[in-house]
């Protein structure tokens, strides 16, 4: 009878010390995988507002210029329409949306539609882990309750349906600009 209580102990001590032993501490892992722990794998700043040429019609002149930071491990790609080297920067596909509490405020028929949608043409710009490009976007783009999205997915993701989204939000632009 001891023996089976000593052994039913042995059981539970083997059993529990190779449970924990099996937990992994990740956050080292964790730590690494950003460059700026406080900032997300991808984000968008602000850099200045810029007049420029409109790309169609519909768009003003009055354009606002945003950078686009890896701040993850890995490389990431993102969808553009082209790109100038010695300026770092490109056309990247971008959507507009609102934000929810402005359903009302903003009709869909009012809304801009950003950049890419219904292009045919389109290429991957590989942004290396650390790195950043610029891009423009319409002022009306990130009018009051709207924001806009760059999708970007990472390496290993290529061909599958995994999608990833830096955001940039109305509010986050320069109190001063904003109109």
């Amino acid at each position: 009878m001891a023996m089976k209580f000593y052994l039913t102990i042995f059981a539970l001590l083997f059993f529990f010390a190779t449970c924990t032993a099996q937990v992994k501490d990740n956050s080292e892992q964790q730590k690494s995988i950003r460059s700026i722990q406080t900032r997300p794998s991808a984000y968008i700043t602000f850099e200045r507002f810029v007049v420029v040429k409109p790309r169609y019609l519909s768009e003003s002149e009055n354009q606002i210029l945003l950078r686009f930071h890896n701040n993850s491990v890995w490389n990431i790609t993102v969808s553009v329409n082209g790109c100038r080297p010695e300026q770092e920067q490109c056309l990247a596909f971008y959507e507009v949306r609102r934000l929810p509490s402005y359903k009302d405020k903003i009709k869909e028929s009012e809304m801009p539609s950003g950049y890419g949608a219904g292009l045919h043409v389109s290429s991957e710009r590989t942004v290396k882990s650390g790195s950043s490009f610029l891009f423009t976007v319409s002022k009306e783009s990130l009018a009051e309750g709207l924001y806009i999205g760059v999708e970007f997915g990472y390496d290993w993701e290529a061909n599958s349906s995994i999608i990833h989204q830096a955001t940039f939000y109305s509010s986050d632009l320069p109190k001063e600009e904003k109109k």
